[in-house]
């Protein structure tokens, strides 16, 4: 699915890097990709329909759409769309660079 649909990768890749958001399809179109509400609904309710996103109808009748909380399958979406996990700690040593 994520192949054939580029407006559903952007959301996931927004989504996957700021974990705590949850908007409306309105707001996921006008502010986190920069598309049309009715080329952002479609992808949500497959997303929706997958796992990958959670929704939440509010009592005024808007959705509000979330990352799914599954560690696992948030792990497969990141691996999928190449998305890092910032939350890693790097155990690595910095490297220097220069003639220090």
């Amino acid at each position: 699915m994520l192949q054939a649909d580029p407006v559903s990768c952007e959301i996931l890749r927004f989504f996957l890097k700021n974990e705590s958001a949850m908007d409306s399809a309105k707001g996921i179109a006008a502010w986190w990709i920069h598309r049309d509400e009715l080329a952002v609904q479609p992808s949500l309710h497959r997303l929706f329909a997958c796992g990958a996103v959670l929704a939440h109808t509010l009592t005024s009748g808007v959705t509000l759409y979330k990352l799914t909380q599954d560690p696992e399958l948030r792990a497969w979406l990141q691996n999928a769309l190449g998305v890092a996990d910032d939350r890693r700690i790097n155990t690595e040593a910095p490297v220097k660079q220069g003639n220090a």
